[in-house]
């Protein structure tokens, strides 16, 4: 929970737009802000006008989720807007506003037809820019003809003068002049690949600065060459332009910007995660990603698509992205930089101050923290995006920040509810060890043939070592017979060398108490108050003094025991007739 003065006029806008962020106002103290706990439906009203009518015209025409619209309508505003501008948080340096976006859908999902309807406008572009670059080729071979004609003719010259002559020197500054009217090969801008080596990615990034990954159907892509080289990725994520050594000499591209999105079947991203997923996790890249995992439906009685349809909205914007590309391209060092407005900054520090506090200081795992630490700055990029593209001057809204921060609340749940599984919590490993040792429990007492080897229901620490499905890690046993103990599901005891006893089910610990009465060698053990098993009759007249001598040889806190060596060879106890006392 964070708490905040909030400005007047980020008050009053609030309560007129009535947003989903979870802030309480106080009239006369701090307003408050708490993490959303329940993640809902994707909040796809927080998107701009232009980007959510698009959105939902083009998920109801198609029939598919609104996730998969919402996905490829950012990857094309993200790499239509990344060249022109950047956005700086307070206390940080300007920092890009490209995505990364990952979308895991079923094959029927619309993944091709939603990226075709989302980037008509830039293929437009594309088609254009390929156009004119064809249009100026005639021109460029005869500019170069003549160029090489005069370059032949100005070294005949040189060579014909006299050295260190006037007219030697002046030949020379003709020549030199001369190198640097080179005709430039005419080229198309490159804006976007399905599949790029990394050696390729570079070079594109150093010729066009900005260039984005988008691949519908992203298996080949993410599996293949194009994600090899995870920290690469994340570096151009960040805006670095890391130098590359090569024979020919050292080559870096100079503050680029990268978009991605990649789409792909659940079961070839699970391939993925399998092969790859470490060192994704490590290097930072998928910290990196806003993920969605939408399912998409067919049931009977559904139409079929088979007429065209008007789709006006899409039509707005991708009239915005047309526009937008069509302006000069600021050199890399030049971009415009987008501050956050008063009211922007108060929304950014609220909600950076709670994830701190509610997220990154909570028990997840490293490797979901790493994304949640990131979830500032992605807000930031968001509002940035959401900013620039409706056409917006000045700094960054407080209206663009709070619909950024309602689509980073939405991504946090969605990211730790996909990859936990990936990257378990602590809590999570001991549970999951826990259920796994106990069903292996369940199927040894259901089936004592099978391990004919070891005493049906009564288990030492190293037989499940050698034997249970939790094999040669003393350490994880340990940790899943402690949780399966204070849950009550089996029942303990430690042997004569000190290690542990398990007993399931847990009354099969009364059968090893009452043999253990007749051992001379028994020393003491231990009964779990928790067992099921029923209580059994005492036969003793001297209960109270077993009492004390439990007290004076207690064991672990969360059981209590009954030492009965004392009691025995004081001779007030008859052996034939003792009996487990059970609370």
């Amino acid at each position: 929970m964070a708490r905040a003065t909030v400005p007047r006029e980020c008050r009053q806008q609030h309560k007129q737009h009535g947003g989903n962020m979870p802030i309480v106002d106080f009239e006369r103290a701090p307003d408050m802000y708490h993490f959303p706990t329940v993640q809902g439906c994707y909040p796809s009203p927080a998107l701009p006008d232009l980007i959510r009518n698009a959105v939902f015209e083009v998920s109801a025409n198609l029939r598919a989720p609104v996730e998969l619209a919402a996905h490829a309508a950012l990857a094309a505003v993200s790499l239509a807007c990344q060249n022109f501008v950047d956005v700086q948080c307070p206390s940080f340096p300007p920092a890009p506003c490209s995505l990364f976006l990952l979308t895991v859908s079923n094959s029927s999902g619309g993944k091709s037809l939603m990226e075709q309807r989302f980037l008509r406008a830039i293929k437009a572009f594309e088609r254009k820019c390929e156009e004119d670059a064809s249009a100026r080729m005639p021109d460029y071979r005869a500019e170069l003809k003549i160029w090489s004609d005069d370059q032949r003719r100005l070294s005949k010259e040189y060579r014909d003068v006299s050295p260190g002559t006037e007219e030697s020197q002046l030949v020379r500054e003709q020549r030199l002049a001369h190198e640097k009217t080179q005709p430039v090969k005419p080229s198309a801008r490159e804006l976007r690949f399905a599949e790029i080596s990394p050696q390729g990615l570079r070079e594109a990034l150093i010729a066009n600065g900005a260039v984005a990954i988008l691949s519908p159907e992203g298996a080949p892509a993410l599996t293949g060459m194009t994600f090899s080289q995870p920290a690469m990725l994340s570096g151009y994520w960040s805006g670095e332009d890391r130098p590359v050594g090569l024979v020919s000499g050292s080559r870096r591209a100079t503050n680029p910007r990268l978009s991605v999105s990649v789409m792909l079947q659940e079961d070839q991203f699970r391939g993925y995660m399998k092969n790859r997923g470490d060192d994704a996790f490590s290097t930072g890249l998928l910290a990196r990603m806003l993920p969605a995992f939408p399912k998409s439906f067919v049931w009977v009685g559904q139409e079929a698509i088979t007429e065209e349809v008007p789709e006006p909205a899409l039509d707005l914007f991708n009239e915005r992205i047309a526009a937008i590309l069509a302006q000069a391209v600021p050199a890399p060092d030049a971009r415009p930089v987008q501050q956050l407005s008063e009211g922007a900054k108060y929304y950014w520090r609220l909600f950076k101050e709670t994830v701190h506090n509610e997220l990154i200081c909570g028990q997840s795992s490293e490797n979901i923290k790493s994304f949640f630490r990131k979830l500032g700055e992605q807000a930031a990029r968001v509002a940035g995006l959401f900013h620039y593209f409706s056409g917006q001057t000045g700094d960054v809204s407080p209206e663009a920040m709070k619909s950024a921060i309602e689509l980073c609340e939405w991504y946090a749940h969605e990211f730790a509810r996909v990859f936990s599984t990936f990257a378990p919590s602590e809590l999570q490993m001991q549970s999951e060890s826990a259920e796994k040792l106990f069903a292996w429990l369940q199927q040894a007492s259901a089936n004592p043939v099978k391990y004919s080897k070891i005493k049906m229901g009564q288990y030492s620490e190293r037989d499940l070592n050698n034997y249970s499905s939790i094999r040669n890690n003393p350490e994880k046993l340990a940790m899943a017979i402690n949780v399966l103990e204070q849950q009550g599901r089996i029942a303990t005891t430690y042997g004569k060398k000190g290690g542990r006893i398990v007993f399931y089910p847990p009354w099969m610990m009364q059968q090893f108490v009452q043999a253990s009465f007749f051992s001379p060698q028994m020393n003491q053990f231990m009964v779990n108050p928790q067992s099921p098993a029923p209580a059994q009759p005492v036969v003793n007249q001297d209960v109270a003094e077993l009492n004390a001598t439990n007290s004076l040889h207690h064991q672990p806190a969360q059981t209590r025991g009954v030492c009965l060596d004392s009691t025995l060879a004081s001779g007030k106890l008859l052996a034939s007739k003792a009996r487990v006392f059970l609370e």
